[in-house]
């Protein structure tokens, strides 16, 4: 996968290099009831579940057998992978690229080309206004598979390792946007409960809805709304005018920025919060509760730049 912007700006103002084991929503993302409404492309991980269905404006790329419960709306393509399934409708305002086994139970509507594999249920039927393609890739597989084997048999394993850097290399490889919603591989959103295998970035001016455990660090976008509590195997930083309504629990620290306001508890090894922060609930922390404005977090990153030797001693003074 590629990325058609600048890798480190997900569209969701941080600092972030994309990789394949962080959620990430970017700004203006919004859980309905039923919906989550995105901006830019969505990625789906392989073998994730997703109780909601989803709007996008651009492109839809899924993995591989991926549950889907509630239909997708597409501005541009959607393509999904083998043994993937969609308890919904699915309408792409391009083309839809759908894998062997795919399972749509509703009924599948692209205004361009629509191509398929082998096995693939479209329970009430397709429209395509484009060209068809049905195709079997099964073959070719097996004739790779084949060649290689006999290969194997001839003890010629430098040939082997060619051939598969060469099926390695020509991967299939598609480019997004540098706004998308990506879910990692094996995370669950759920309509009460979600579990993220890895990070959370969630982008400014979202709303997300439910009870999220994540397995790294989670970070909230500048005037996000989270109804649902938090747990993180690690550590939780909020923008300024994040409203949390529920826990957070964290395995390290807690930043709780500017008119930051959290309706529940926070546990965590220290929580570092600025002075117009509310927090409705108890606050443990075994490391303690640092309360600091912005002349000494201003402070703390001149010491920072001078033990970096940014900074001569004589402006460090002044």
């Amino acid at each position: 996968m590629k990325d058609k912007g600048r890798g480190d700006r997900p569209g969701m103002g941080c600092d972030l290099v994309f990789d394949r084991s962080t959620f990430v929503l970017p700004d203006g993302s919004h859980f309905l009831e039923h919906m989550i409404e995105t901006t830019g492309d969505t990625v789906l991980g392989d073998h994730t579940q997703i109780d909601y269905g989803i709007t996008s404006p651009q492109s839809m790329y899924i993995g591989d057998g991926v549950d889907i419960r509630g239909d997708l709306h597409a501005g541009e393509d959607v393509r999904m992978d083998v043994f993937t399934t969609v308890d919904g409708e699915v309408k792409a305002q391009g083309s839809a690229y759908l894998g062997e086994g795919v399972h749509v139970t509703g009924r599948l509507s692209v205004m361009e080309d629509l191509d398929v594999g082998d096995e693939v249920t479209l329970e009430e039927g397709f429209e395509a206004r484009g060209w068809i393609n049905i195709r079997n890739p099964v073959p070719t597989v097996v004739y790779v598979v084949i060649y290689l084997m006999q290969l194997m048999r001839q003890g010629r394993s430098e040939e082997v390792e060619q051939m598969l850097d060469h099926l390695e290399e020509a991967e299939q490889t598609f480019e997004i946007s540098e706004t998308f919603m990506f879910v990692p591989n094996g995370s669950r959103l759920g309509l009460q409960d979600s579990h993220i295998r890895g990070g959370m970035r969630v982008g400014a001016d979202c709303r997300v809805l439910g009870n999220f455990r994540a397995e790294d660090d989670a970070r909230l976008g500048r005037a996000t709304e989270l109804h649902g509590s938090l747990r993180v195997q690690g550590g939780v930083r909020l923008e300024p005018g994040v409203e949390v309504h529920g826990d957070i629990e964290a395995w390290d620290d807690v930043y709780v920025g500017e008119n930051v306001v959290v309706h529940g508890t926070i546990e965590a090894q220290s929580v570092d919060l600025r002075p117009s922060a509310e927090v409705k609930g108890t606050i443990k922390a075994p490391e303690g509760v640092r309360f600091r404005d912005d002349a000494s977090l201003e402070m703390e990153q001149k010491v920072r730049d001078f033990e970096d030797d940014v900074y001569p001693i004589g402006e460090m003074l002044e």
